[in-house]
Protein backbone atom coordinates (compact mmCIF):
# COMPACT_ATOMS: atom_id res chain seq x y z
CA UNK A 1 0.00 0.00 0.00
CA UNK A 2 2.87 2.37 0.78
CA UNK A 3 4.49 1.65 -2.59
CA UNK A 4 1.15 2.21 -4.33
CA UNK A 5 0.81 5.64 -2.78
CA UNK A 6 4.36 6.67 -3.64
CA UNK A 7 4.35 5.55 -7.29
CA UNK A 8 2.25 5.82 -10.42
CA UNK A 9 3.73 3.28 -12.90
CA UNK A 10 5.18 0.40 -10.91
CA UNK A 11 3.37 -2.91 -10.94
CA UNK A 12 2.90 -4.18 -7.39
CA UNK A 13 2.64 -7.77 -6.28
CA UNK A 14 3.06 -10.54 -3.77
CA UNK A 15 5.91 -13.01 -4.00
CA UNK A 16 4.48 -15.22 -2.69
CA UNK A 17 1.23 -14.94 -0.70
CA UNK A 18 0.53 -18.22 1.12
CA UNK A 19 -3.18 -18.37 0.44
CA UNK A 20 -4.30 -21.27 2.68
CA UNK A 21 -2.74 -19.58 5.71
CA UNK A 22 -5.10 -16.62 5.43
CA UNK A 23 -8.85 -16.20 5.95
CA UNK A 24 -10.23 -15.86 2.38
CA UNK A 25 -12.85 -13.18 3.04
CA UNK A 26 -10.25 -10.94 4.67
CA UNK A 27 -7.70 -11.66 1.97
CA UNK A 28 -10.22 -10.88 -0.77
CA UNK A 29 -10.72 -7.43 0.74
CA UNK A 30 -6.96 -6.89 1.12
CA UNK A 31 -6.27 -7.76 -2.52
CA UNK A 32 -9.15 -5.65 -3.81
CA UNK A 33 -8.07 -2.72 -1.65
CA UNK A 34 -4.48 -2.90 -2.93
CA UNK A 35 -5.76 -2.99 -6.50
CA UNK A 36 -8.00 -0.01 -5.77
CA UNK A 37 -5.40 2.22 -4.11
CA UNK A 38 -2.85 1.39 -6.81
CA UNK A 39 -5.25 2.17 -9.63
CA UNK A 40 -5.23 -1.40 -10.96
CA UNK A 41 -1.52 -2.17 -10.68
CA UNK A 42 -1.62 -5.18 -8.35
CA UNK A 43 -0.58 -8.74 -9.29
CA UNK A 44 -1.44 -11.61 -6.93
CA UNK A 45 1.40 -14.13 -6.72
CA UNK A 46 0.18 -17.13 -4.74
CA UNK A 47 1.38 -20.43 -3.34
CA UNK A 48 0.41 -23.08 -0.82
CA UNK A 49 3.46 -22.96 1.46
CA UNK A 50 6.54 -25.08 2.09
CA UNK A 51 6.93 -25.15 5.90
CA UNK A 52 4.54 -27.72 7.32
CA UNK A 53 4.84 -26.56 10.95
CA UNK A 54 3.92 -22.99 10.03
CA UNK A 55 1.04 -24.05 7.81
CA UNK A 56 -0.55 -26.34 10.37
CA UNK A 57 -0.34 -23.69 13.10
CA UNK A 58 -2.29 -21.38 10.77
CA UNK A 59 -4.98 -23.91 9.90
CA UNK A 60 -3.65 -25.48 6.70
CA UNK A 61 -4.60 -29.06 5.88
CA UNK A 62 -1.03 -29.86 4.86
CA UNK A 63 -1.56 -32.94 2.73
CA UNK A 64 -4.35 -31.15 0.84
CA UNK A 65 -2.96 -27.63 0.89
CA UNK A 66 -3.35 -27.09 -2.86
CA UNK A 67 -6.98 -28.21 -2.74
CA UNK A 68 -7.43 -25.70 0.08
CA UNK A 69 -5.63 -23.01 -1.92
CA UNK A 70 -7.92 -23.67 -4.88
CA UNK A 71 -11.06 -23.22 -2.78
CA UNK A 72 -9.74 -20.04 -1.15
CA UNK A 73 -9.02 -18.55 -4.57
CA UNK A 74 -12.40 -19.55 -6.00
CA UNK A 75 -14.10 -18.03 -2.96
CA UNK A 76 -12.13 -14.81 -3.41
CA UNK A 77 -13.08 -14.71 -7.08
CA UNK A 78 -16.71 -14.92 -6.02
CA UNK A 79 -16.19 -11.94 -3.71
CA UNK A 80 -14.53 -9.90 -6.45
CA UNK A 81 -16.93 -10.74 -9.24
CA UNK A 82 -20.37 -10.99 -7.68
CA UNK A 83 -22.50 -8.28 -6.10
CA UNK A 84 -23.70 -10.80 -3.53
CA UNK A 85 -21.15 -13.57 -3.06
CA UNK A 86 -21.82 -17.05 -1.71
CA UNK A 87 -19.56 -20.08 -1.45
CA UNK A 88 -19.96 -23.60 -0.10
CA UNK A 89 -16.99 -25.94 -0.19
CA UNK A 90 -14.94 -28.34 1.87
CA UNK A 91 -12.60 -25.72 3.31
CA UNK A 92 -14.55 -22.49 2.77
CA UNK A 93 -18.21 -21.95 3.49
CA UNK A 94 -20.11 -18.69 3.76
CA UNK A 95 -23.70 -17.54 3.12
CA UNK A 96 -24.72 -14.74 0.73
CA UNK A 97 -22.83 -11.55 1.64
CA UNK A 98 -21.51 -8.27 0.31
CA UNK A 99 -17.76 -7.92 -0.14
CA UNK A 100 -16.37 -4.49 -0.96
CA UNK A 101 -14.36 -2.89 -2.43
CA UNK A 102 -14.21 -4.55 -5.83
CA UNK A 103 -10.90 -4.66 -7.75
CA UNK A 104 -10.16 -2.13 -10.48
CA UNK A 105 -8.83 -4.77 -12.89
CA UNK A 106 -11.44 -6.81 -14.72
CA UNK A 107 -12.34 -9.40 -13.64
CA UNK A 108 -9.69 -9.25 -10.89
CA UNK A 109 -5.93 -8.79 -10.45
CA UNK A 110 -3.89 -11.43 -12.29
CA UNK A 111 -3.41 -14.57 -10.19
CA UNK A 112 0.09 -15.95 -10.70
CA UNK A 113 0.56 -19.52 -9.50
CA UNK A 114 3.88 -20.55 -7.98
CA UNK A 115 5.35 -24.01 -8.38
CA UNK A 116 7.76 -25.92 -10.55
CA UNK A 117 6.07 -29.31 -10.87
CA UNK A 118 3.79 -30.47 -13.70
CA UNK A 119 0.74 -29.76 -11.53
CA UNK A 120 1.41 -26.02 -11.86
CA UNK A 121 0.11 -26.06 -15.44
CA UNK A 122 -3.15 -27.70 -14.37
CA UNK A 123 -3.62 -25.15 -11.59
CA UNK A 124 -2.90 -22.20 -13.85
CA UNK A 125 -5.35 -23.43 -16.46
CA UNK A 126 -8.14 -23.93 -13.91
CA UNK A 127 -7.90 -20.85 -11.69
CA UNK A 128 -4.80 -18.83 -12.54
CA UNK A 129 -3.68 -16.22 -15.03
CA UNK A 130 0.07 -16.73 -14.96
CA UNK A 131 3.04 -18.56 -13.54
CA UNK A 132 5.75 -17.71 -11.02
CA UNK A 133 8.55 -20.27 -11.35
CA UNK A 134 11.57 -19.91 -9.10
CA UNK A 135 14.84 -19.28 -10.95
CA UNK A 136 16.99 -21.56 -8.80
CA UNK A 137 14.52 -24.46 -8.94
CA UNK A 138 13.31 -24.42 -12.54
CA UNK A 139 15.44 -25.04 -15.60
CA UNK A 140 15.16 -22.59 -18.45
CA UNK A 141 14.18 -25.47 -20.72
CA UNK A 142 11.31 -26.36 -18.38
CA UNK A 143 10.14 -22.73 -18.30
CA UNK A 144 10.04 -22.53 -22.09
CA UNK A 145 8.39 -25.94 -22.47
CA UNK A 146 5.74 -25.19 -19.84
CA UNK A 147 4.92 -21.86 -21.44
CA UNK A 148 4.47 -23.59 -24.81
CA UNK A 149 2.23 -26.26 -23.29
CA UNK A 150 0.14 -23.62 -21.55
CA UNK A 151 -0.29 -21.69 -24.81
CA UNK A 152 -1.75 -24.82 -26.42
CA UNK A 153 -3.95 -25.63 -23.44
CA UNK A 154 -5.25 -22.05 -23.16
CA UNK A 155 -6.21 -22.15 -26.85
CA UNK A 156 -7.95 -25.51 -26.45
CA UNK A 157 -9.90 -24.16 -23.48
CA UNK A 158 -10.86 -20.95 -25.29
CA UNK A 159 -8.83 -18.77 -22.94
CA UNK A 160 -6.94 -15.67 -24.07
CA UNK A 161 -3.23 -16.48 -23.73
CA UNK A 162 -2.27 -12.86 -24.36
CA UNK A 163 -3.28 -12.22 -20.74
CA UNK A 164 -0.85 -14.88 -19.48
CA UNK A 165 2.17 -13.63 -17.51
CA UNK A 166 5.32 -15.49 -16.46
CA UNK A 167 7.23 -13.78 -13.68
CA UNK A 168 10.43 -15.56 -12.65
CA UNK A 169 11.25 -14.83 -9.03
CA UNK A 170 14.54 -15.03 -7.14
CA UNK A 171 16.36 -14.20 -10.34
CA UNK A 172 19.97 -13.09 -9.69
CA UNK A 173 20.74 -9.46 -10.61
CA UNK A 174 23.00 -10.48 -13.49
CA UNK A 175 22.65 -9.67 -17.18
CA UNK A 176 23.22 -13.24 -18.31
CA UNK A 177 20.45 -14.54 -16.03
CA UNK A 178 18.03 -11.86 -17.21
CA UNK A 179 18.74 -12.57 -20.87
CA UNK A 180 18.28 -16.30 -20.27
CA UNK A 181 14.88 -15.97 -18.59
CA UNK A 182 13.77 -13.54 -21.31
CA UNK A 183 14.73 -16.13 -23.93
CA UNK A 184 12.70 -18.72 -22.00
CA UNK A 185 9.60 -16.53 -22.38
CA UNK A 186 9.54 -14.67 -19.08
CA UNK A 187 7.64 -11.40 -18.99
CA UNK A 188 9.40 -10.23 -15.82
CA UNK A 189 12.31 -11.23 -13.63
CA UNK A 190 11.84 -10.49 -9.94
CA UNK A 191 15.01 -9.61 -8.02
CA UNK A 192 15.27 -10.07 -4.27
CA UNK A 193 16.43 -6.98 -2.38
CA UNK A 194 18.61 -7.99 0.59
CA UNK A 195 17.32 -7.09 4.09
CA UNK A 196 19.39 -3.96 4.62
CA UNK A 197 18.79 -0.44 5.91
CA UNK A 198 17.08 2.08 3.63
CA UNK A 199 20.21 3.95 2.44
CA UNK A 200 21.93 0.72 1.38
CA UNK A 201 18.71 -0.58 -0.20
CA UNK A 202 18.36 2.56 -2.31
CA UNK A 203 22.01 2.29 -3.36
CA UNK A 204 21.46 -1.33 -4.40
CA UNK A 205 18.36 -0.52 -6.46
CA UNK A 206 20.14 2.41 -8.13
CA UNK A 207 23.10 0.19 -8.98
CA UNK A 208 20.80 -2.43 -10.48
CA UNK A 209 19.08 0.23 -12.57
CA UNK A 210 22.38 1.54 -13.91
CA UNK A 211 23.83 -1.89 -14.63
CA UNK A 212 20.81 -3.80 -15.91
CA UNK A 213 18.11 -1.56 -17.37
CA UNK A 214 20.07 -0.15 -20.35
CA UNK A 215 20.35 -3.66 -21.82
CA UNK A 216 16.56 -3.95 -22.05
CA UNK A 217 15.49 -0.41 -22.88
CA UNK A 218 11.77 0.22 -23.27
CA UNK A 219 10.95 -3.49 -22.94
CA UNK A 220 11.36 -3.29 -19.17
CA UNK A 221 8.10 -3.64 -17.23
CA UNK A 222 8.81 -2.18 -13.76
CA UNK A 223 7.46 -4.04 -10.76
CA UNK A 224 7.85 -4.15 -7.01
CA UNK A 225 7.01 -7.13 -4.80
Amino acid sequence: AAAAGATTRLRLGTSIALVPEREPLVMAKEVATLDLVSGGRFEFGVGAGWLREEGEILGVNWTRRWAQTREHLLAMKACWGEEIAEFHGEFVDFPPLYSDPKPVQDPHPPILIAGELRHAADRILEYGDGWMPRYDRTSLEHMAATRAVLAERFAAAGRDFSRFTMNVFRCPPELDALHHVAAAGADRALLILPPVAEPEALETVSAWAEQLLPAFGSSVAPAVG
